[in-house]
This record gives structure tokens, sequence and C-alpha cells, in this order.
């Protein structure tokens, strides 16, 4: 099989055209037993829901299989909710299967003899799993003078924000509701990934 993988593609900084263009190359001589996978920031919350028809349609036209996981900037414009619906609304949409990976659970790929691993694997099963994940605000500088978009432009961060937040944030602000919001997304989206880790395993892949 092939699996063939694209990551930050950002398809709202091309035109409609150009977008379903990008989606039909993306899977070009791809067929039944191949998969696209696309791992995040494929577009923002206004046009998510079109891009991902498109990449839809272009694994519809294929006759392959399409996975994909979301990106801080899928986001942007809207909350983790609503574009949680988007996804899953995109995701049962497709005649072939277009899904989301954190809905979907681990993925059999194939039992048949994959070249592109070690030999000693060849004929096992092979699953793919998957989540968007968010960093989580446990490491690194938790007072840097970098101000992220994803604190303005993604609802649930910035509901989180203190007042005045965005003029004051070079002087200090009190991020503590920011950062335990960032910690309880990734822990959300760790617990997910772990349970798909364990139904994988046990199936022997």
């Amino acid at each position: 099989m092939k699996l063939r993988w694209a990551t930050d593609v950002h398809l709202d900084h091309l035109t409609d055209r150009a977008a379903r263009e990008f989606c039909r190359t993306l899977v070009a001589d791809l067929g039944e037993a191949d998969a696209v996978v696309i791992t995040g920031d494929i577009s923002n919350s206004r046009q998510l829901a079109q891009h991902l028809r498109d990449l839809a349609d272009a694994c519809d036209g294929a006759g392959c299989r399409g996975y994909f996981v979301l990106g801080n900037h899928d986001y942007y414009g809207s909350s983790v909710h609503d574009v949680g619906v988007t996804a899953a609304t995109a995701a049962t949409s497709s005649n072939t299967g277009l899904r989301w990976l954190d809905a979907a659970g681990p993925v059999a790929l194939a039992t048949a003899p994959l070249v592109w691993l070690a030999p000693e694997l060849r004929h096992a099963a092979v699953a793919l799993v998957g989540v968007g994940g968010w960093a989580d605000a446990r490491v690194g500088n938790l007072s840097t003078p970098l101000l992220m978009n994803d604190f303005r432009l993604i609802d649930d961060l910035a509901d989180e924000m203190p007042p005045g937040a965005i003029t004051q944030w070079r002087n200090g602000v009190d991020r503590t509701a920011l950062h335990a919001k960032l910690r309880a997304l990734a822990d959300d989206d760790a617990a997910v990934l772990r349970r798909q880790i364990g139904a994988a395993v046990a199936t022997g892949a």
C-alpha cells in the first residue's frame, strides 16, 4: 500500500480552485488499498468544512481512503467544540470514508507485506492512530513575552485571557486560567490517544 502524508497545508491561503487542485494532486496515483493522511493546519474554522469536502471529493474520485487530524489554525475564529462538529460531520459524509482520527479509533491499514517497514515488521498488522494534540503549558517559559495568535483567535483560549491581556501581555498578566485550559485540552487528547494505542495493541497491531 501507499501511505501519503501532508501537513500544514493551509488551504485557506489558496483560491478555491487551487485548493481543489491541490487535493486532487495529493491523491494522484492512489487507489483502493492506499491512503492519504493530513496532520493538521488544513484551513481555518470558516473554510474548514469546504476544504474537508474538497479532500473527501478528491479521495472519492481516486478511490483511496483519507485520514486527518486538526491543528491549531483549524480552530481560528471558532471554538474547539464547533470545529469538532465540523470535523465529525465531514468525516461521516465521504463515500470512501474520510475519517477524523480523533474519533476513528485505531484504523487497520494493512496486514500484507509493507516494504517501507523493517524486514522483521513487514508482515505485522499495522494500525493508524492519531489526535490533534495541544501544547500543555507544563514546560518552557510560561511567562514568555511571545503572544500566540491562538490565545486571541481560538474562542476557548480567548475566553481564559484576563481583561487587557492582549495589550499588557509583555508586562505580565495572570495566565493561570489560560494554562489550566491548555492542560485540560492536552490531557483530553492524551487520554484519547492512550485508548487508541491500547485498542490497537489489543488487536495485535
